[in-house]
């Protein structure tokens, strides 16, 4: 995939922002930033326990901000987010978080977030000419509701996609 961002960026593709949609602990962060030396990132995920992870790696990054938020397609007090319970299981991660309940054989943990979307998440606005990643379900990302306005501005969308 980061090979695919150099080439890019040797064609003149160099982003004010890099939009990273289901951060995590900021792995694809690390790797744009090698690659658009420049750019501000703003890293997204809805596990507030990533929060201070992502904040570290903001000051390691440089010119990187974080929001901890679930983004939907429409705004809501609580909605149905499936955790991977690493208590039962420590071996496990929680990678595999996802708002649907998931056809798996390790324990997961139902919590109820708010949700917000592209739209309505101010430091979202701010990115101007982004490169917009998601390592969530294509299924996720494509339901939020404001996808198509939100991004219009974008220049370059890469998705990960998870086949069932």
């Amino acid at each position: 995939m980061f090979q695919s961002l150099v080439r890019l960026r040797d064609l003149d593709f160099n982003p004010t922002g890099v939009l990273d949609v289901g951060a995590y602990e900021g792995h694809f962060s690390r790797g744009a930033r090698k690659i658009f030396e420049t750019a501000h990132i703003l890293m997204i995920d809805a596990l507030a326990e990533k929060g201070p992870v992502l904040a570290d790696a903001c000051r390691e990054l440089g010119n990187a901000d974080h929001l901890v938020a679930m983004l939907g397609d429409r705004e809501t007090e609580a909605t149905s987010f499936f955790v991977v319970n690493t208590g039962m299981r420590p071996d496990l991660v929680k990678t595999g978080s996802s708002k649907y309940p998931e056809k798996a054989n390790f324990p997961m943990e139902e919590r109820a977030l708010p949700q917000r979307t592209l739209g309505t998440s101010s430091p979202i606005a701010a990115c101007r000419s982004s490169y917009l990643s998601s390592m969530s379900r294509a299924r996720n990302l494509m339901c939020f509701g404001a996808w198509e306005t939100s991004c219009r501005r974008s220049k370059f969308i890469l998705m990960e996609i998870c086949s069932e």
